[in-house]
């Protein structure tokens, strides 16, 4: 898992699969 920054600014965890569909 990758850790980016939600809409919030808050450091999210997403899967790939979530990385696909850009969530």
């Amino acid at each position: 898992m990758t850790q980016v920054k939600g809409d919030n600014g808050i450091p999210i965890k997403i899967t790939e699969t979530q990385t696909k569909i850009g969530t």
